[in-house]
């Protein structure tokens, strides 16, 4: 499977509190009606921190001093290719959020660890129980590459540990 450069456009992040995650029914495309973190496209000269600190803002109102980067996401499919830097934070102490918010990106809430990662889940985007799950058992940043059919399913990934630089390869049947 041929990587090709691409320069990373977009950010992600996931809040956690407790056992949950603060996650984004998206109301417009791409992935209209899946469950994801929130972020955004990077503005000119802007670096990833300052980048998913300010999506994080407009998305949610929140502000997060401290966000812990995972690694980098790409994808690749007849449709699009692209990648993203990925982000989890701790959701604020003594806040007074409250979920659900429907918000013009769509509809925030609160949602469990257990049901982001569960294998039967097909309201979450296809690719985030599988590198998610992996990058928050490590202190390790990763890479991770997504495969993607005509019909836009995932038909293998490959993930690489960025430091030690070794790939390990899945095709999904």
């Amino acid at each position: 499977m041929k990587k090709n450069k691409i320069d990373i456009k977009y950010t992600l992040c996931f809040i956690k509190k407790d056992n949950e995650f603060l996650m984004l029914n998206r109301i417009k495309a791409p992935n209209m009606g899946l469950w994801n973190g929130v972020g955004g496209k990077l503005e000119l000269n802007e670096d990833k921190f300052q980048g998913i600190k300010r999506e994080i803002t407009e998305e949610t109102g929140l502000f997060i001093e401290e966000v812990k980067y995972h690694g980098e996401v790409y994808w690749y499919s007849e449709h699009s290719t692209g990648g993203m830097y990925v982000f989890t934070a701790d959701f604020p102490k003594n806040n007074n959020f409250k979920s659900p918010v429907d918000d013009i990106e769509g509809l925030l809430a609160f949602r469990t660890e257990e049901w982001l990662f569960h294998k039967e889940n097909k309201g979450v985007i296809s690719n985030i129980p599988i590198f998610l799950e992996k990058m928050m058992k490590t202190n390790d940043e990763l890479r991770f590459d997504f495969y993607y059919d005509e019909n836009e399913n995932i038909k293998g990934y490959t993930f690489q540990n960025l430091a030690v630089n070794r790939e390990y390869q899945h095709t999904l049947v």
